[in-house]
Protein backbone atom coordinates (compact mmCIF):
# COMPACT_ATOMS: atom_id res chain seq x y z
CA UNK A 1 0.00 0.00 0.00
CA UNK A 2 1.33 3.42 -0.95
CA UNK A 3 1.54 5.72 1.99
CA UNK A 4 -0.36 9.01 1.80
CA UNK A 5 2.77 10.91 2.79
CA UNK A 6 4.40 9.93 -0.49
CA UNK A 7 1.55 11.50 -2.46
CA UNK A 8 1.14 14.75 -0.60
CA UNK A 9 4.22 16.98 -0.06
CA UNK A 10 3.23 18.32 3.34
CA UNK A 11 5.02 18.97 6.57
CA UNK A 12 4.20 15.39 7.61
CA UNK A 13 6.93 14.26 5.25
CA UNK A 14 9.77 16.79 5.74
CA UNK A 15 12.10 15.19 3.18
CA UNK A 16 9.60 15.67 0.35
CA UNK A 17 8.75 19.13 1.65
CA UNK A 18 12.36 20.22 1.15
CA UNK A 19 12.31 19.03 -2.45
CA UNK A 20 8.98 20.62 -3.35
CA UNK A 21 8.46 23.86 -1.37
CA UNK A 22 5.01 24.49 -2.85
CA UNK A 23 4.00 26.66 0.06
CA UNK A 24 6.35 29.34 -1.27
CA UNK A 25 4.94 29.33 -4.80
CA UNK A 26 2.81 32.34 -5.70
CA UNK A 27 0.20 32.22 -8.49
CA UNK A 28 0.91 34.51 -11.45
CA UNK A 29 -0.68 37.92 -11.34
CA UNK A 30 -3.02 39.04 -14.07
CA UNK A 31 -1.61 41.83 -16.18
CA UNK A 32 -3.02 45.24 -15.38
CA UNK A 33 -4.59 46.57 -18.58
CA UNK A 34 -5.89 50.12 -18.73
CA UNK A 35 -9.47 50.66 -19.82
CA UNK A 36 -9.34 52.29 -23.26
CA UNK A 37 -12.82 52.12 -24.75
CA UNK A 38 -15.04 55.13 -25.42
CA UNK A 39 -18.24 55.50 -23.45
CA UNK A 40 -21.43 55.41 -25.48
CA UNK A 41 -21.83 59.19 -25.21
CA UNK A 42 -18.27 59.89 -26.36
CA UNK A 43 -18.48 57.40 -29.22
CA UNK A 44 -21.68 59.03 -30.41
CA UNK A 45 -20.22 62.53 -30.07
CA UNK A 46 -17.25 61.63 -32.27
CA UNK A 47 -19.41 59.93 -34.88
CA UNK A 48 -21.77 62.90 -34.94
CA UNK A 49 -18.86 65.29 -35.45
CA UNK A 50 -17.75 63.23 -38.46
CA UNK A 51 -21.31 63.00 -39.81
CA UNK A 52 -21.98 66.73 -39.51
CA UNK A 53 -18.69 67.57 -41.22
CA UNK A 54 -19.44 65.10 -44.04
CA UNK A 55 -22.88 66.57 -44.59
CA UNK A 56 -21.51 70.08 -45.03
CA UNK A 57 -18.07 69.18 -46.39
CA UNK A 58 -16.32 67.83 -49.45
CA UNK A 59 -15.36 64.34 -50.59
CA UNK A 60 -12.50 64.16 -48.08
CA UNK A 61 -14.82 64.69 -45.12
CA UNK A 62 -17.32 62.22 -46.56
CA UNK A 63 -14.53 59.67 -46.92
CA UNK A 64 -13.56 60.34 -43.30
CA UNK A 65 -17.10 59.66 -42.10
CA UNK A 66 -17.17 56.26 -43.81
CA UNK A 67 -13.80 55.35 -42.30
CA UNK A 68 -14.82 56.56 -38.85
CA UNK A 69 -18.04 54.55 -39.03
CA UNK A 70 -16.16 51.41 -40.08
CA UNK A 71 -13.87 51.65 -37.07
CA UNK A 72 -16.81 52.09 -34.73
CA UNK A 73 -19.28 49.56 -36.06
CA UNK A 74 -16.99 46.69 -37.06
CA UNK A 75 -14.10 46.73 -34.54
CA UNK A 76 -11.74 46.14 -37.43
CA UNK A 77 -7.95 46.43 -37.10
CA UNK A 78 -6.33 49.35 -38.91
CA UNK A 79 -4.36 47.10 -41.26
CA UNK A 80 -7.52 45.16 -42.05
CA UNK A 81 -9.39 48.33 -42.93
CA UNK A 82 -6.68 49.60 -45.25
CA UNK A 83 -6.75 46.35 -47.26
CA UNK A 84 -10.53 46.01 -47.61
CA UNK A 85 -11.68 45.64 -51.19
CA UNK A 86 -14.97 46.65 -52.76
CA UNK A 87 -15.87 42.96 -53.13
CA UNK A 88 -15.45 42.40 -49.38
CA UNK A 89 -18.65 44.27 -48.54
CA UNK A 90 -21.90 42.71 -49.74
CA UNK A 91 -24.72 45.09 -48.87
CA UNK A 92 -27.49 42.82 -50.18
CA UNK A 93 -26.33 39.81 -48.18
CA UNK A 94 -25.33 41.96 -45.18
CA UNK A 95 -21.84 40.50 -45.09
CA UNK A 96 -18.39 41.98 -44.51
CA UNK A 97 -15.40 39.74 -45.20
CA UNK A 98 -12.13 40.64 -43.48
CA UNK A 99 -8.71 39.13 -44.09
CA UNK A 100 -7.09 39.16 -40.66
CA UNK A 101 -3.86 38.04 -39.05
CA UNK A 102 -2.33 34.90 -40.46
CA UNK A 103 -4.38 35.37 -43.65
CA UNK A 104 -7.46 34.08 -41.83
CA UNK A 105 -10.72 35.16 -43.41
CA UNK A 106 -13.68 35.98 -41.21
CA UNK A 107 -17.15 37.02 -42.33
CA UNK A 108 -19.84 38.65 -40.26
CA UNK A 109 -23.00 40.75 -40.49
CA UNK A 110 -22.40 44.47 -39.84
CA UNK A 111 -25.17 46.33 -37.98
CA UNK A 112 -27.95 47.98 -40.03
CA UNK A 113 -26.74 51.49 -39.21
CA UNK A 114 -23.37 50.70 -40.78
CA UNK A 115 -24.93 49.17 -43.89
CA UNK A 116 -26.99 52.32 -44.32
CA UNK A 117 -23.89 54.53 -44.08
CA UNK A 118 -21.96 52.38 -46.53
CA UNK A 119 -24.85 52.28 -48.99
CA UNK A 120 -24.66 56.07 -49.03
CA UNK A 121 -20.87 55.94 -49.34
CA UNK A 122 -20.90 53.51 -52.28
CA UNK A 123 -23.57 55.38 -54.21
CA UNK A 124 -22.91 59.04 -53.40
CA UNK A 125 -19.20 59.23 -52.54
CA UNK A 126 -17.16 56.28 -53.78
CA UNK A 127 -17.74 56.92 -57.53
CA UNK A 128 -16.01 60.31 -57.16
CA UNK A 129 -12.96 58.98 -55.35
CA UNK A 130 -9.77 57.70 -57.05
CA UNK A 131 -10.17 54.61 -59.20
CA UNK A 132 -9.19 51.59 -57.12
CA UNK A 133 -10.38 48.14 -56.07
CA UNK A 134 -10.14 49.25 -52.46
CA UNK A 135 -13.29 49.90 -50.47
CA UNK A 136 -11.72 53.09 -49.13
CA UNK A 137 -9.94 54.93 -51.93
CA UNK A 138 -8.19 57.85 -50.27
CA UNK A 139 -9.06 61.21 -51.91
CA UNK A 140 -5.89 62.64 -50.35
CA UNK A 141 -3.85 60.21 -52.43
CA UNK A 142 -5.36 60.59 -55.91
CA UNK A 143 -2.56 58.80 -57.78
CA UNK A 144 -2.48 55.64 -55.66
CA UNK A 145 -5.92 55.82 -54.09
CA UNK A 146 -4.69 53.85 -51.11
CA UNK A 147 -5.41 54.34 -47.43
CA UNK A 148 -2.69 53.79 -44.83
CA UNK A 149 -2.36 53.78 -41.06
CA UNK A 150 -1.36 57.44 -40.94
CA UNK A 151 -4.59 58.39 -42.67
CA UNK A 152 -6.61 56.48 -40.09
CA UNK A 153 -4.71 58.12 -37.26
CA UNK A 154 -5.42 61.57 -38.69
CA UNK A 155 -9.12 60.77 -39.00
CA UNK A 156 -9.36 59.53 -35.41
CA UNK A 157 -7.35 62.48 -34.09
CA UNK A 158 -9.36 65.06 -36.00
CA UNK A 159 -12.86 64.03 -35.01
CA UNK A 160 -11.93 63.08 -31.47
CA UNK A 161 -10.58 66.58 -31.05
CA UNK A 162 -13.62 68.15 -32.72
CA UNK A 163 -15.90 66.29 -30.30
CA UNK A 164 -13.78 67.37 -27.33
CA UNK A 165 -12.99 63.78 -26.33
CA UNK A 166 -9.69 63.29 -24.54
CA UNK A 167 -7.04 60.85 -25.76
CA UNK A 168 -5.64 58.48 -26.49
CA UNK A 169 -7.07 59.09 -29.95
CA UNK A 170 -5.95 55.95 -31.76
CA UNK A 171 -7.76 53.64 -34.22
CA UNK A 172 -7.32 50.66 -31.87
CA UNK A 173 -9.39 52.42 -29.21
CA UNK A 174 -12.43 51.85 -31.41
CA UNK A 175 -11.70 48.12 -31.37
CA UNK A 176 -11.85 48.17 -27.57
CA UNK A 177 -15.09 50.12 -27.77
CA UNK A 178 -16.64 47.63 -30.17
CA UNK A 179 -15.70 44.65 -27.99
CA UNK A 180 -16.99 46.10 -24.73
CA UNK A 181 -20.19 47.23 -26.42
CA UNK A 182 -20.89 43.69 -27.61
CA UNK A 183 -20.22 42.33 -24.13
CA UNK A 184 -22.56 44.89 -22.58
CA UNK A 185 -25.27 43.70 -24.99
CA UNK A 186 -24.88 40.16 -23.68
CA UNK A 187 -23.24 38.63 -26.75
CA UNK A 188 -21.48 35.32 -26.08
CA UNK A 189 -17.72 35.75 -25.72
CA UNK A 190 -16.97 32.97 -28.22
CA UNK A 191 -19.00 34.84 -30.83
CA UNK A 192 -17.15 38.07 -30.04
CA UNK A 193 -13.88 36.18 -30.50
CA UNK A 194 -14.92 35.28 -34.04
CA UNK A 195 -16.07 38.82 -34.86
CA UNK A 196 -12.76 40.29 -33.66
CA UNK A 197 -10.63 37.62 -35.31
CA UNK A 198 -8.82 36.59 -32.12
CA UNK A 199 -6.87 33.35 -32.44
CA UNK A 200 -7.39 32.62 -28.74
CA UNK A 201 -10.42 33.25 -26.56
CA UNK A 202 -7.96 34.23 -23.82
CA UNK A 203 -7.33 37.47 -25.68
CA UNK A 204 -11.05 38.19 -25.88
CA UNK A 205 -11.50 37.45 -22.17
CA UNK A 206 -9.37 40.50 -21.34
CA UNK A 207 -12.43 42.61 -22.10
CA UNK A 208 -14.42 40.71 -19.48
CA UNK A 209 -11.81 41.71 -16.90
CA UNK A 210 -11.96 45.33 -17.98
CA UNK A 211 -15.73 45.41 -17.59
CA UNK A 212 -15.92 43.94 -14.09
CA UNK A 213 -16.62 47.35 -12.56
CA UNK A 214 -19.70 47.76 -14.76
CA UNK A 215 -21.62 44.90 -13.16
Amino acid sequence: MVRLARLLPTAVHPRVHRLLPLDHVRPPRALSVARQDYTADKAEAITEAARATAQDGNRREQFDYAVQSTLRYTGIRRTELTTLRLSDLDIDRTRLSVLGKGNKLRTGPPPPVYLEIMTWHLTEVRPYLPASDRLFANPRSPHRGSTNSKTLERVVQRYGQMAGVAGPRLPHRWRHTYATYLLSRGLDISHIQKLLGHASITTTSIYLHLMQDDF
